[in-house]
């Protein structure tokens, strides 16, 4: 380890010990929490973090910042981070960023794999029914696209709509012409917006539903694009 990172690493043990001196315990959790996934192979930092955790008997959390440093664990605390990582919906390659480790690579820690093959597998069945899906960045866009796509979708067969329900105003014809194909684009639009849903279905691993939007989209696309077409003879 560089000299310039081993005084690092001093540093942020003794801020968070003058911390937990003067009553911060919390404090100095937060600043190691920041300070690990900073220097995520540091043992000292991960063993005074999760030794605040277990002196508060908070024992997943000890789990979850003392699992990388061998023997170091107690079988209560290992079980408690293994309910954690199943209840959470944590999936199986954002671990090692939710446990700060140094590599992406799970096979490089075999307790870590032993602990996801094992006690979590066992218990994620009982909180798959309760765990509720954070949306990740790639859902979020395809989501906010898609809201979007339905706002203007709904103005453009609102306007269609709004004219053809007025009995009579110069020009109606020419432009009932117009807004019927701005109504049939409006029906390519909500299709493109469901598309978008199916993506961010995709892209949370919602494969099942993601299908059968993918399908309803193209139906509601297509059909709309014949309308168009047809506003086009010859």
């Amino acid at each position: 380890m560089p000299v310039s990172q081993q005084q690092e690493e001093a540093n942020e043990i003794n801020r968070a010990r003058q911390l937990i001196r003067v009553g911060k315990s919390a404090a100095a959790r937060q600043a190691l929490k920041a300070a690990v996934r900073a220097q995520p192979d540091s043992r000292p930092l991960r063993i005074l973090l999760a030794e605040l955790y277990r002196d508060i008997d908070c024992p997943d959390q000890a789990g979850r910042w003392g699992i990388l440093v061998d023997g170091w664990t107690t079988p209560r605390e290992q079980d408690r981070l293994a309910r954690l990582l199943a209840s959470s919906g944590v999936a199986r390659q954002d671990v090692p960023v939710f446990l700060a480790l140094p590599s992406r690579n799970l096979g490089e820690y075999a307790t870590i794999e032993a602990l996801l093959d094992g006690p979590v597998a066992r218990y994620r069945p009982r909180y798959d029914d309760k765990i509720v899906k954070r949306p990740n960045p790639p859902s979020r866009f395809f989501t906010v696209v898609a809201k979007v796509v339905w706002v203007a979708a709904f103005v453009a067969i609102g306007i269609h709509l709004i004219t053809s329900a007025i009995e009579w105003f110069p020009g109606r014809d020419e432009l009932l012409g117009l807004t019927r194909m701005l109504a049939n684009s409006g029906g390519v639009l909500l299709g493109f917006a469901v598309l978008m849903h199916a993506a961010a279905a995709a892209a949370q691993r919602e494969l099942r539903w993601a299908a059968t939007l993918g399908v309803v989209s193209l139906l509601i696309t297509g059909s709309a694009i014949a309308r168009v077409a047809d506003l086009f003879p010859g």
